[in-house]
Order: structure tokens, then sequence, then C-alpha cells
């Protein structure tokens, strides 16, 4: 499983909303387009989990940023592609720029993560290496959120 984000032009949204079908050509083509991507690869889950200190939905606002957006289109296997609107991007940004990266080493718990099974269930095994690689991971999704939204974009998640 991989979570991708791209970002889009808000004016796409409605677009996209009618004809959904259109979401995987444009993850496929993002590199052609002018659309900006992020690729967490297996790291997702671990954000995740570092941020909400759960498998799935924490019931806290963190929930948003790798789980949340609207959903829009056909399953693509782990679920719909979601889609965060120009508003939602920002806080999200915000979010992410409020997290220290001491908080998400002290939330980081090999044992637990393995036993809860947070993908890809490689912690205990991976030990400090699986931690560098989120922590890694973690700063170009913020920096992501932060740049869609300096541009007031939207974007659309997927887990495939």
């Amino acid at each position: 499983m991989y979570c991708k984000y791209l970002e889009i032009d808000k004016s796409e949204i409605g677009s996209l909303k009618e004809n959904p079908d259109l979401i995987p050509e444009k993850f496929l083509n993002a590199p052609q387009h002018r659309h900006r991507h992020l690729d967490l690869h297996k790291s997702w889950h671990g954000i995740h989990y570092l941020l909400t200190k759960q498998l799935w939905e924490s019931g806290n606002e963190f929930d948003l940023v790798i789980i949340g957006g609207v959903e829009i289109g056909y399953d693509l296997n782990y679920g719909p592609a979601r889609i965060h609107s120009p508003k939602a991007v920002k806080k999200i940004a915000s979010l992410l720029n409020k997290v220290s990266e001491d908080t998400l080493k002290e939330n980081y718990d090999p044992k637990r993560m393995d036993k809860l099974g947070i993908y890809p269930n490689i912690w205990v095994r991976d030990g400090k290496q699986a931690l560098s690689e989120l922590l890694t991971d973690f700063r170009s999704l913020r920096d992501f959120f932060n740049d869609c939204a300096k541009r007031s974009s939207a974007v659309i998640t997927v887990i495939w």
C-alpha cells in the first residue's frame, strides 16, 4: 500500500467530482503535468500513528492529515480517493507546523506499532532506521502541505 498526494488547482475540484475516473490518470501523469505530487510510499501509516498514536481514527484533528478529506470516486482497493479543499490544506499545514520532531520521536513505539498492525509491520525489525525514514517523510509531507497552502491549492489523496 502506498499513499500519494496530488496538488490540484481549486478550479479542478468540480470536474473531478463529476468525473472521478480521471483521478488515477492524473496521478499516473503527474510528473508530466504541472501538478506537484508527493509519494509517502509505505510511511503513511507510521506517520499517522506518530501523529495520533492510533491504528485508524483517533477522534483528533490529526486524522485529517493521512486519512481525512472528502471521499471522491470509486474504491481504489484501499478506499476511494479523498479531496482536501484549499481551506483544509491550510488547516493541515498549520497542524503539521505545530508538531515537533521530538513529539514524533516520543510517540514512536515499535512494539506497540507492530502489535497494532501499523503497516508495513517492520517497526521492531527496523527500529531507529524506520524512525529516521518516518521523520524524513514527515518533513516532506509538511513541506508539501505548506507549499500547497501558499498557492491556495487543493489536494487529492489516495492509498493504493
